[in-house]
């Protein structure tokens, strides 16, 4: 069956709560973790799920309770106007009460109209002869669909995979493994030829002009980031790590800090609709996303005052304090005896010392 790609970003104009997505797509159900005690909850969770093109995709808004879940209401998606390999990201409107909205981006990963010819529609499953190069022996084509599959975090390694996973090892025919390998193949060559602008080193370049643009762009530019990095794999994340994004990110959020530490001096407490409280955020939420792997950790140790600007941030709601907590024990653990300097844990104790010592 053709298999869509959903990214569940956000909500917004919803009542305080503990909120979760549920999305169906015929028998097939997935939904998001429970994001909790939020005005605009966010999620940032991206799934895979096989569709029949002709049925809609059902989106619902929960709002989950001690007794029961309250719906906000459902969407009702069709997706014939899908485009294979194209992202399509929006907030979604419809369905929902009280002009409550989620942000999603879809894409069509093996089916849909072929974005170079209008109009154009593809079968679910390509034929070598129309756009595939010829497919190798068997055992190529599984040895380089498992790589595929470690790439976008659905290998082998889980000791309890899910139906999912186990369906895309096990179930997949040997034709959609090669029609899947080749359509990852084109994407990626499109992405490093530079006729997608969504390479690591676009992002970090645009990263390292935020302190020139406005407070309501600069917050623009890093929505878009964290989008982004939702959605894409390892490799990506190393390479914008290595580039200087990761860097530029922390840069970014110590002259945001900055900026709100000398402002609340002035003005009191600055409320969390304020463009740079809401900029602030959505930055750690960036480095979180670019902290979940060993490169990320280590070039933010190598970042001149990287884990200090981490720690000046704890000043935040709880929420995204725990979530720098949760970074800083992660950084503890690190000892990179081959990098010459102090292990993790120090530079977290001298980033605390900084914090205790401004605050």
């Amino acid at each position: 069956m053709p298999t869509l790609k959903v990214q569940v970003h956000s909500a917004r104009n919803v009542p305080e709560g503990d909120y979760t997505v549920k999305i169906s797509a015929g028998k097939n159900k997935i939904k998001t973790k429970t994001a909790k005690k939020s005005t605009a909850p966010e999620w940032n969770e991206t799934f895979s799920i096989e569709i029949n093109e002709s049925e809609p995709l059902i989106v619902d808004l929960e709002l989950t309770k001690k007794l029961g879940s309250k719906s906000l209401g459902s969407a009702t998606i069709q997706l014939g106007s899908l485009s294979r390999g194209k992202d399509k990201c929006y907030w979604e409107t419809e369905g929902f009460q009280n002009s409550a909205a989620i942000r999603l981006t879809l894409t069509a990963v093996d089916f849909g109209a072929d974005s170079g010819t209008p109009g154009a529609k593809k079968s679910a499953v390509p034929t070598q002869a129309a756009i595939l190069p010829p497919m190798p022996d068997k055992a190529i084509v599984e040895q380089r669909y498992n790589e595929l599959m470690e790439r976008l975090g659905l290998g082998q390694g889980f000791k309890h995979p899910t139906e999912y996973q186990t369906k895309m090892i096990d179930g997949v025919s040997v034709e959609n493994k090669w029609a899947m390998v080749c359509q990852y193949k084109s994407v990626e060559t499109a992405k490093t030829s530079g006729k997608v602008q969504n390479t690591p080193q676009f992002w970090t370049a645009n990263i390292k002009e935020i302190s020139s643009l406005d407070s309501a762009k600069a917050l623009e530019v890093l929505r878009e980031l964290q989008i982004v990095l939702g959605g894409e794999n390892l490799d990506f994340l190393k390479v914008f790590c290595e580039a200087g994004g990761l860097a530029a990110l922390l840069d970014v959020l110590g002259t945001i800090e900055q900026n709100i530490h000398r402002r609340t001096m002035t003005e009191g407490s600055l409320q969390k609709e304020d463009v740079q409280i809401q900029t602030q955020r959505i930055g750690v939420l960036c480095v979180q996303r670019l902290l979940n792997n060993r490169t990320g950790l280590l070039e933010t140790m190598k970042t001149e005052g990287g884990v200090k600007k981490l720690c000046l941030c704890l000043d935040m709601e709880e929420d995204m304090r725990l979530r720098i907590v949760k970074i800083l024990t992660l950084l503890c653990l690190m000892q990179p005896e081959a990098l010459n300097q102090a292990g993790g844990h120090k530079l977290v104790i001298d980033g605390m010392t900084a914090y205790k010592s401004l605050k």
